[in-house]
Order: structure tokens, then sequence, then C-alpha cells
């Protein structure tokens, strides 16, 4: 895991000089050190990577699930709000044709 990180750490970093060159308005950090969105980025970018190779292709639910029906997506949240995501109340690929309402419980 500390691996994947460094790996994603290093990779926003670059973006971040990137940005910077470009004058994006968005500040994540600089190449020598990522401020407190950047590493809420990198948190982001390892939780995705980690549920993407966590998926058992032998499990019963294989035909149908994605990385996105974690069933605990709390550990992800946004990195200009601090909203944290809410669990999916149908599977993602049924998705098409639902309202907000079949799809997450209302925020409180």
């Amino acid at each position: 895991k500390q691996l994947d990180r460094d790996h994603e750490d290093f990779n926003l970093r670059l973006l971040t000089r990137d940005m910077q060159d470009a004058k994006y308005p968005t500040q994540i950090g600089t190449f020598s050190k990522l401020n407190e969105k950047g590493r809420s980025f990198v948190n982001l970018d390892v939780g995705s990577l980690h549920a993407r190779t966590c998926l058992n292709k032998d499990s019963p639910d294989a035909s149908w699930r994605t990385f996105r029906d974690e069933k605990n997506p709390s550990k992800y949240c946004s990195i200009m709000t601090g909203t944290r995501a809410a669990p999916l109340k149908c599977r993602w690929l049924d998705l098409n044709g639902c309202s907000v309402e079949e799809i997450v419980d209302a925020v409180k």
C-alpha cells in the first residue's frame, strides 16, 4: 500500500508542477510538497486504486460489481468541500434512468 501511495503522491506532485505552469486556479501544493487538498487527492486516488484492484472475480456479485459499488464509500470525500461519499442504493450499472432519490439517501 505504501508503494501505491508513494506512486500517487509523485504523480500528483508532477501534476501540481504542470498546474502552476499553466496558472490553473486550484492549488494543491507544489512539486516539493502537497498541501491538505493535495494529500486528500492522494487519498482519493489510492482508495480508488484499491477499490478497483480488490474486486474479486470469483465472488457471487462479480458479474455486476464495479469499484463504484463500494459498500462503505465514506472514506472518500470531496477535496473542495469535505463532503463524504454516500453508498449507492442500487447497482452502479443500473443507475440509468433512476432518480436521485432512488440512487442515494438525502444528505442530512
